[in-house]
């Protein structure tokens, strides 16, 4: 049995293609007027980790999920500077950590209250998921993370980094012995319970 998938994305140019396959919908998820209806599965992948309306977005992710309905949701969390092994590497992403911090407002340990907030929200079949991609091992993760960081470069230099310094880290992520990780991805999953039979409590025998 076949199933629509909705995408929801402030700007959906690169979606138009995919359009016969999806439905996609151009809307603000944090607009408090936003409400697409409820659906099977709802999953939002590195998103609530950016927006600063994250925790009133949490139960009205709930409102959009049918009962039964699964609530997936994937965020990055930074890794202690102590598990990044070269010395210059570990300062240029946890300089780009603290840009998406101060830039754009993002909370790189907001996944770790994921069990805690949908244990608060009475979700049930609760259950996480962390997954660490290798930088070196993983071709187009290593594409991402050398990206990521020639794009903090003016964040990185104005905020002490020596440009030979970020120059030797560029290097060393392309490098294919390179073995590093850049953060972990926490995965975690609840079911929006299903209404009691009427005249049971089940809170009681």
């Amino acid at each position: 049995m076949g199933a629509r998938v909705t995408v929801v994305d402030r700007d959906t140019a690169f979606l138009q293609e995919c359009s016969g396959e999806l439905d996609v919908l151009q809307a603000d998820i944090t607009d408090p007027g936003f409400q697409p209806g409820q659906f099977d599965l709802v999953h939002a992948r590195l998103v609530l980790m950016h927006v600063h309306e994250r925790e009133d977005l949490l139960p009205r992710m709930l409102s959009w999920l049918k009962p039964g309905g699964l609530l997936v949701l994937t965020d990055a969390v930074m890794l202690p500077g102590a598990q990044l092994l070269h010395p210059h590497y570990r300062e240029a992403v946890t300089g780009h950590f603290r840009m998406m911090a101060e830039v754009i407002g993002s909370d790189l340990h907001f996944a770790n209250r994921y069990p805690q907030a949908f244990a608060g929200l009475g979700l049930t079949a609760t259950g996480t998921h962390a997954y660490q991609p290798v930088v070196g091992a993983d071709h187009r993760f290593t594409e991402f993370v050398e990206g990521t960081l020639r794009q903090s470069r003016h964040f990185l230099l104005t905020n002490g980094m020596r440009p030979a310094a970020l120059d030797e880290v560029l290097d060393y992520v392309r490098r294919p012995d390179t073995r590093e990780r850049f953060f972990e991805l926490r995965t975690a999953w609840g079911r929006k319970p299903l209404p009691s039979p009427q005249g049971q409590y089940p809170d009681h025998p």
